[in-house]
């Protein structure tokens, strides 16, 4: 028997939208319709009745009128919607008088979930609402929300939802590495909203004097707050990422009207790329300062950054999904704002990791303490743990030092090696990016004597921090000083502290898609870190009571299994691994007096004594403890659930470090099917 057989949820890092990263099986699809009568093209009041005030049937509608209290009609499910399902409602409705259109389920006399739109339309229109069927979920439900108010229904739809795709939650831009190895924003980018942006011929801009278009161009002589614009061309409060290239520049500076990009956009020759809010629907190029110069291949694309899934390829090889919490970086300018000292320092002199010429040179001029400082927000917490990073690139030394501005702690790195030559730090760690690029990091505890919150790059001959070479230059970029046990992911800043905020993953509604009785977990995964701290995915109810978990212990490196039933263990299962922030293949399995722990190929665990839930009692699939607490922060590269409790072989097959032909199978499915919805 196939391993294919058996899976009922495979999710890999492959196709994502804003909100959602999406499951290689199953694909979303709706079941059939659960409503009978849900087209009103004939009276059915023996089963929509009606209360409150006014309900009258009409041709092809019922119309629900409310002078006070409540205008309603329901109908009851037959058969009852299951309890743990996900369904999506579907109303057509209308209302001339711009009153509240409102759809869901409710138990006897409550709201259980709702849809509210307020609208005005004389034609009508399609609401949906998704929810999960609970105890109370008896009735289809419409009514009205507005005094006085007069709306049609048409019809009401409802059909069960079968998807694992996972719901996210980042309410903020976070970064990854990509798949050329470059650090930037997980995003997603909309269609071109500027028309001839080559300027291929002289049309579609509104000039004003002193711009031309010719040879391919836009070209202005000494303007002074010259505009050239498109008219209605963006959506007021809409992110969007303008690029441009500047030509033939002689004087002045160039800016831009009707959003907040900024007041100079560019002020050189060269390939220029910002971002920014629209505040008016028209979007313009300003000509000031006696802007002398030509502009070219100008585009501007809605971009969305919030809510991304971030699929990183740190490492190499396969991506990962990232999953990482709450940070701040505390250090509110970028390397080429940090103070210096006993170095040069010359701005945009290679290409960085985020592949703009923005890399900082930095070379020494004496032995003593030749260095760079970052500020991390002024007087720092006691007794609390900084880490620091910046990512660096060889010049003519491989050596280079992280450190406190005050104490003795640091860490020096050898860029040739990729190793940690030294460290009187509480961590340190150095990653390869690519291009030459490294991510090297130190955490510190900082004590309540520590006046201020300092931390230095330091050039160094390899082997004492404070001393240097006259003379060695490196390249550096990207400096992040933020509270935390270990360094995260690149918060860009420029000017104020930049705040990323914790990645969460989550599928509730799904208890047709997990077996309760029997089946088996596989993740290969990896922790962010050893920090101390409980990292729990789980299977659930919504509940703690009921719960599978998987998680890294908050003590290093130990893995446990947990099956709660009605919040007592059914089993309770350990194992250290040789070190947690590594890639292993893990699979636990659950059956009636039949609990293992399996990793890397190998049954680490057993327990033969227990039982498991009644079906359908599992309807949630989440990157933290159930309810919430204990987020499940780290790397995962894929996930899948199994229906039934899968033989010895078969957990050999799945979770050998040899791979299998099922695992490759599906790398190349998700690899065919990676694509971002735009």
């Amino acid at each position: 028997m196939s391993l294919l057989d058996d899976v009922s949820i495979v999710v890999t890092p492959n196709g994502y939208n804003a909100g959602e990263l999406y499951a290689v099986k199953p694909t979303y699809a709706l079941g059939s319709e659960v409503m009978t009568n849900g087209v009103f093209n004939a009276d059915d009041t023996s089963s929509w009745n009606g209360f409150y005030d006014s309900f009258t049937f009409t041709t092809d509608h019922y119309n629900l009128q409310r002078t006070a209290g409540d205008a309603r009609v329901r109908k009851i499910f037959s058969p009852a919607l299951i309890i743990g399902n996900m369904y999506i409602v579907e109303v057509v409705a209308k209302s001339a008088s711009g009153d509240n259109i409102l759809v869901g389920v409710t138990n006897s006399g409550d709201i259980q979930a709702e849809l509210a739109v307020k609208t005005t339309s004389s034609s009508y229109q399609s609401f949906t609402h998704t929810f999960i069927a609970g105890a109370n979920t008896t009735y289809a439900t419409l009514w009205n929300g507005g005094s006085n108010s007069n709306v049609d229904y048409q019809s009401y739809s409802i059909k069960q939802v079968t998807s694992a795709d996972m719901d996210v939650t980042r309410a903020s831009a976070a970064t990854r590495v990509d798949e050329n190895g470059l650090v930037n924003y997980a995003e997603i980018v909309g269609g071109e909203e500027i028309t001839n942006g080559d300027f291929a011929t002289d049309s579609d801009w509104t000039k004003s004097s002193g711009w031309t278009i010719s040879d391919g161009s836009a070209n202005c002589l000494s303007g002074s707050g010259q505009v050239i614009k498109q008219i209605n061309t963006l959506i007021i409060g809409k992110y969007y990422k303008l690029t441009l290239t500047v030509s033939n520049f002689v004087s002045g500076y160039i800016g831009s009207i009707g959003n907040d990009f900024g007041g100079v956009i560019a002020q050189a020759n060269g390939l220029y790329e910002v971002l920014g809010t629209a505040t008016s629907t028209d979007f313009g190029i300003v000509a000031n300062g006696g802007f002398t110069g030509s502009i070219d291949n100008v585009s501007v694309k809605e971009v969305t950054r919030d809510n991304v899934p971030r699929i990183d390829y740190s490492g190499g090889g396969c991506p990962h999904i990232l999953a990482e919490p709450l940070r701040t970086n505390l250090s509110n300018q970028n390397v080429s704002a940090w103070g210096v000292t006993n170095i040069t320092k010359v701005l945009n002199d290679t290409t960085s990791p985020d592949g703009l010429n923005d890399g900082v040179k930095i070379t020494a001029t004496s032995e003593i303490q030749p260095r760079t400082e970052a500020g991390g927000g002024g007087v720092p917490v006691s007794d609390t743990k900084y880490s620091f990073s910046a990512f660096v690139k060889k010049g003519n030394t491989p050596y280079i030092a992280l450190s406190r501005y005050s104490g003795s702690q640091s860490a020096i790195f050898n860029l040739d090696t990729k190793s940690i030559v030294t460290s009187s730090t509480e961590n340190a760690t150095i990653e390869e990016i690519s291009n030459g690029w490294f991510k090297i990091s130190i955490t510190q505890t900082v004590l309540a004597t520590d006046t201020y919150n300092l931390w230095k790059i330091n050039l160094t001959n390899g082997s004492t921090t404070n001393v240097g070479v006259v003379g060695d230059y490196m390249y550096i970029w990207g400096g992040q000083v933020e509270v935390g046990s270990f360094s995260t992911s690149y918060i860009p800043t420029s000017g104020s502290t930049v705040t990323r905020v914790q990645d969460q993953f989550s599928r509730d509604g799904i208890s047709s898609l997990i077996n309760s009785e029997e089946g088996v977990l596989f993740v290969e995964m990896a922790a962010l870190s050893n920090d101390g701290t409980t990292k729990r995915f789980t299977l659930n109810n919504g509940t703690t009571s009921n719960r599978i978990i998987l998680q890294y212990s908050s003590v290093d490196n130990v893995l446990n299994y947990y099956f709660v039933l009605s919040g007592s263990n059914q089993c309770a299962i350990s194992y250290t691994l040789s070190n947690a922030t590594d890639f292993s293949k893990i699979a636990i399995k659950w059956n009636t007096n039949d609990f293992a722990l399996w990793v890397d190929g190998i049954e680490r665990g057993s327990d033969t004594s227990g039982n498991t839930f009644s079906s359908g009692t599992l309807n949630s699939l989440d990157f933290d403890g159930g309810t919430g607490s204990n987020s499940f922060f780290a790397k995962v590269k894929q996930l899948q659930v199994y229906s039934t409790a899968l033989s010895d072989e078969q957990l050999i097959q799945l979770t050998g470090t040899s791979g299998t032909d099922f695992y490759e199978s599906y790398a190349e499915m998700a690899s065919a099917l990676t694509y971002t919805i735009q």
